[in-house]
C-alpha cells in the first residue's frame, strides 16, 4: 500500500518538491477520517491535500490572483 506522500509524487509533482508538502498533507489528513475512508485512508489523504494545494496556489501570470473560485453558494444535482 502506497503512502500518502508516495501517492502525491505520483499525481502532482509539483506539490511533492513544494516545502510545503508536509503542511499540506498534515491539513488534509487532519480533516479526513481513517474510519471512513478505510484502506483508501492514503489516497484520499493524497487527494485532498494536491486539492488544497491547487486551490491556494498562486497564478503565474498575477501573484496577486488566486487559482480557484469563489464561495459555494448553491448546489444542485444532476
Amino acid at each position: 500500500m502506497m503512502t500518502a506522500v508516495q501517492i502525491i509524487q505520483t499525481i502532482c509533482p509539483e506539490l511533492a518538491d513544494s516545502p510545503s508538502l508536509s503542511q499540506y498533507v498534515q491539513m488534509a489528513t487532519e480533516s479526513l477520517s481513517s474510519h471512513f475512508f478505510g484502506k483508501q485512508y492514503n489516497q484520499a489523504v493524497a487527494y485532498k491535500a494536491c486539492h488544497l494545494f491547487t486551490v491556494t496556489k498562486k497564478s503565474e501570470l498575477n501573484d496577486a490572483i488566486n487559482i480557484g473560485g469563489g464561495a459555494v453558494n448553491h448546489l444542485q444535482e444532476g
